[in-house]
């Protein structure tokens, strides 16, 4: 996410932060400043009903990715790759796919208004005046390619079911989230939103990692003159109990326009702040 030089202000670089995501911390508040434009991200989420138990976690994250937008509204939720396991999307099983992966427990984020919105509405089971639909910006993962024109479908034919559905054309895409910022990529890897998985390889930018159900927030926060983007780290459970479902920030760190990067999460325990994963700087 960035601005432009000649949108009120200059080109903030992005905020790089690796998670798988996180152990139990403590419940937070906002970042200081004013947030400008916010969104959640999540990776890993497509999990299929044979797996009855990961088609229940994925639940879960997605219940308090829910939760977290209602604390502190959000203007887009982003999709991380892998969106439907195990071997991407099938033409003659999307209605079912759509429905179990992708409307049932984004229910309050997707809009169902179009020209086959009413395939999959019925999986929606949050009433109109639950339900906040924002953009959702989707890109694929390793496994989304394994199927012969399961990216195309998720391109071109999602889109027609679920109206507020975006996936670039190529590797590369931009989208305009209003406010003068526009979406360029996010050099974020957060999850997971139903597989937990370790982290595969090392990265010199990581600052954190962590193994556990989750997902992110970004903030672009303004104070004063100075903008920064502020990428918090949340933890989920997995535990159906409803105590255990709320999230917990584990870690927050923030990158400014000149691309000084800063704990922001200092405050938070040492045992829900100490990374598994050992920090790279």
């Amino acid at each position: 996410m960035t601005t432009s030089s000649n949108r009120r202000g200059a080109a903030l670089l992005l905020l790089i932060l690796v998670v798988v995501a996180c152990g139990r911390g403590a419940p937070d508040g906002p970042p200081a400043g004013k947030a400008r434009l916010s969104l959640l991200a999540v990776g890993d989420t497509g999990e299929s009903s044979h797996g009855v138990w990961k088609g229940a976690r994925q639940g879960l994250v997605a219940e308090a990715l829910a939760s977290e937008a209602g604390r502190r509204p959000i203007d887009a939720l982003v999709l991380l790759g892998d969106n439907f396991y195990e071997s991407g999307l099938r033409a003659d099983e999307i209605v079912t796919r759509l429905r179990q992966n992708i409307v049932a427990p984004y229910c309050r984020f997707v809009e169902l208004a179009g020209p086959a919105s009413a395939k999959v509405a019925s999986a929606c089971q949050h009433p109109a005046s639950d339900r906040h639909p924002v953009p959702i910006f989707a890109v694929l993962g390793n496994h989304d390619h394994y199927t012969p024109g399961s990216a195309k479908l998720q391109r071109e034919t999602v889109p027609l079911f679920i109206s507020n559905w975006h996936m670039p054309a190529s590797v590369a895409g931009a989208y305009e989230l209003g406010q003068g910022v526009s979406l360029i990529r996010l050099g974020l890897v957060a999850g997971s939103g139903s597989r937990v998985q370790a982290i595969g390889q090392e990265d010199s930018g990581r600052r954190f990692g962590r193994k556990s159900l989750g997902f992110a927030r970004v903030d672009l926060v303004e104070e004063g003159d100075a903008q920064r983007l502020v990428g918090s780290l949340y933890a989920v459970s997995g535990l159906p109990a409803p105590e255990e479902q709320a999230p917990h920030l584990v870690a927050r760190w923030s990158v400014d326009r000149e691309g000084r990067v800063r704990n922001e999460a200092t405050a938070l325990p040492v045992k829900a702040a100490q990374p598994t994963v050992p920090a790279q700087r």
